[in-house]
């Protein structure tokens, strides 16, 4: 009898994993892939407006709103190295975390307050976006989702 309650509690246990889990990632799959470099330039852009989450899509085209399924995103701290040093072999970060857009080109992270990049990288050519975001809490922090594109390298 003992044993069957822990097994239906460790269901319940792993069922409560996966959800919050799945939520934690919301609209993308984990991954441990590391940045696909493709092109030979790298973008880098920076966000005025602190946001209260790091979430948006990436678009193959921008005029015609094409969501772009498969490329990775990855968050690192320490953004000013990217904005001092865009060098592909700049030092100095730490990958926090990473996943693959869904077939609506989305992602999602829950970050704490802090400022990270968010680097989106698709290889084969393409060059690497990365976006310098600051993230807080509060009743007056932007709502917006990010949209992102990778450019065709040169």
């Amino acid at each position: 009898m003992e044993s069957r309650a822990w097994g239906r509690v460790e269901r319940i246990a792993i069922s409560l994993a996966c959800l919050v889990a799945a939520h934690a990632f919301g609209q993308c799959t984990p991954s441990n892939q590391n940045t696909k470099w493709g092109g030979q330039d790298d973008v880098v852009m920076q966000v005025g407006k602190p946001m209260r989450q790091a979430s948006g899509s990436v678009l193959e085209d921008y005029r015609t709103g094409k969501p772009w399924p498969g490329v990775l995103v990855e968050v690192y701290n320490h953004p000013e190295v990217v904005l001092r040093d865009s060098a592909r072999n700049r030092t100095g970060q730490t990958r926090i975390i990473g996943c693959v857009t869904d077939r609506r080109g989305r992602f999602r992270f829950k970050l704490k307050d802090g400022d990270y990049e968010l680097r989106a990288s698709n290889g084969a050519g393409w060059n690497v976006t990365s976006v310098v975001i600051r993230v807080r809490k509060g009743r007056f922090i932007s709502r917006r989702r990010l949209v992102v594109q990778l450019f065709p390298g040169s």
